[in-house]
């Protein structure tokens, strides 16, 4: 359980919640953090304690947490998609495209990534499970979901590297079972993945096993769990599951099924830090600010007053509370006071303060700059290099993060595709070594905001110069948003290469109408082309020129 000591150190004056189902103190405080960026992020005020000027007064809360997790969501791993690289049997790799088009679709993958990603940024860790159900239709029995890191514990049992993860617990807690009618009581479920190793260190397997708990009494990971550890026995509904391999036989699952990347992670940890880390005391200043001045507001509005005279009486002479309001009339004697207390007359010095915690403290620090959140100044926008200075700090912070974000999709893409779908879809994908050559990787988009017309306009000149080819030009005019036709007249489908030979073709009857004796007419020794396209061969006799009239003296 590899944690820096520093790890969480900057929240830790904030943490607010608590959970009797966690033993480990470092697992804690993970669980205590993503809870508090959580709350910074959908700006819980039960959670987020301000100091209150009033009985009922209500705190105000900016949303400059969410403000800085969307920008930087927006240009991260823009655009998921996957590429099957021509490695391998040509004919394999057709179908496995066809399978990943399929399970991107089915499994809302791109979805799934989004918010993992945002989540992500937020918590500072982020999960995807894989897992099959064989008994579903051929090619459709794999699954990926998001998984809430909260819920995942990891195991070092490694023989020969005490840092290497060498499985997961995934506890949830559970209504209790055995007690259906409280609904309030619970139990610990934990679902659990190890490695198996052999005698030389090498992964052999990964087993999967289920079992109960009582609540706080389910970690195995050192001594003093272990001899606290309360298991409930299953029942028919809820039945445990003894250890038993993930995979087939033939082809085992060597990698566990979680697959975790980090967000700015500390050095020696295996958990990332929240992108709010650092700021929890300027986003508490800003709210606390704000909820001050609304308190100004309110009392230079409806106002506070002082009186030196006593309390009013009713008409028994009884003292009783104070009515101020419309219509009201207060009586008091000649020589008492009854007047408005004078107070701040301007919060101008309060949204200075404001504006320069966020603006100064918040973005600059942060690397957030104000076109990624909206803010556009159009001589910025089309000025290339002015924007690339602009975004640059957010895209270098952005690239960094991808790095990881990478590898760890790249490697669920090369374990579901060599191991998995041999494993679990043996009826399309059973040869096992065509399997292992193939290579299936992911492709995130250019976040640079591009400008459209521009681009368009390179393209053609390019084009129009000769520097590019048409299915070159087809495919970029393609991936700014212009759309062709998927289909022809006759209901084939049109590849880009179809439509760059259609074009050519367009440009040579265009350029043969326009100029009948330039290269493709007649009379440099090309061919003519009839309505259908068919050349037309050129013969002295089939030629009528007028040569003119030479008179000679």
């Amino acid at each position: 359980m590899p944690y820096n000591n520093k790890q969480y150190e900057a929240a830790l004056d904030f943490f607010a919640t608590g959970d009797d189902n966690i033993t480990d103190p470092w697992d804690l405080k993970r669980i205590q953090a993503y809870d508090y960026y959580e709350d910074l992020y959908i700006n819980a005020t039960q959670n987020l304690a301000l100091n209150l000027r009033g009985e009922d007064q209500v705190p105000l809360l900016v949303p400059n947490a969410r403000k800085i997790v969307e920008a930087t969501h927006r240009f991260l791993g823009k655009n998921l998609d996957y590429f099957v690289d021509a490695t391998g049997d040509g004919g394999a790799q057709e179908e496995v495209d066809k399978w990943w088009k399929d399970f991107y679709k089915r499994e809302a993958i791109r979805s799934k990534f989004e918010s993992n990603k945002r989540w992500g940024l937020i918590r500072g860790d982020a999960c995807f499970y894989v897992y099959a159900k064989p008994q579903k239709t051929s090619g459709k029995r794999l699954c990926i979901e998001e998984l809430d890191p909260r819920f995942v514990f990891e195991i070092n049992e490694s023989p020969h590297d005490a840092k290497e993860t060498s499985g997961y617990h995934i506890v949830e807690k559970v209504q209790d079972f055995r007690e259906e009618d409280k609904p309030d009581k619970q139990i610990a479920k934990v679902r659990t993945f190890r490695k198996v190793y052999d005698e030389t260190g090498a992964v052999t397997g990964v087993t999967s096993e289920l079992k109960y708990y009582e609540i706080g009494k389910w970690d195995d990971r050192t001594v003093k769990a272990r001899e606290d550890q309360e298991p409930i026995p299953g029942n028919n509904d809820h039945p445990d599951e003894d250890p038993e391999f993930i995979g087939s036989e033939s082809v085992p699952i060597t990698n566990l099924p979680i697959y975790k990347w980090r967000t700015r992670a500390p050095q020696n940890s295996s958990w990332g830090h929240s992108i709010l880390t650092g700021l929890e005391t300027l986003l508490y200043a800003i709210n606390q600010s704000l909820t001050d001045e609304d308190l100004t507001i309110v009392f230079q509005g409806l106002g506070m007053y002082v009186t030196t005279a006593g309390r009013p009486r009713d008409d028994n002479g009884n003292p009783t509370a104070w009515n101020i309001g419309p219509k009201q009339v207060i009586e008091i004697g000649q020589e008492q006071d009854f007047k408005k207390v004078t107070g701040v007359d301007s919060v101008t010095p309060f949204q200075d303060h404001m504006n320069f915690i966020d603006e100064k403290g918040i973005s600059e620090s942060s690397g957030t700059p104000e076109i990624a959140i909206g803010r556009v100044d159009v001589a910025v926008a089309e000025s290339g290099i002015s924007l690339q200075l602009q975004m640059m700090p957010l895209l270098a912070s952005n690239s960094e993060l991808e790095l990881e974000m990478i590898n760890v999709l790249d490697q669920m893409h090369h374990d579901i595709t060599t191991q998995w779908l041999p494993a679990y879809e043996v009826e399309m994908f059973g040869e096992i070594e065509t399997m292992a050559e193939l290579t299936v990787v992911v492709l995130f988009d250019d976040p640079m905001p591009k400008n459209r017309d521009t681009e368009i306009t390179e393209t053609q000149l390019l084009y129009t110069n000769n520097m590019i080819l048409t299915v070159m030009m087809i495919q970029k005019l393609r991936d700014l948003g212009w759309r062709w036709p998927t289909h022809d007249a006759s209901g084939m489908p049109l590849t880009d290469d179809d439509l760059a030979l259609m074009l050519n073709d367009q440009q040579a009857q265009q350029a043969i109408a326009m100029d009948p004796f330039s290269a493709g007419g007649g009379a440099q020794g090309g061919e003519t082309v009839d309505e259908q396209g068919n050349p037309v061969p050129n013969t002295p006799d089939e030629q009528v020129i007028d040569l003119g009239t030479t008179t000679v003296e």
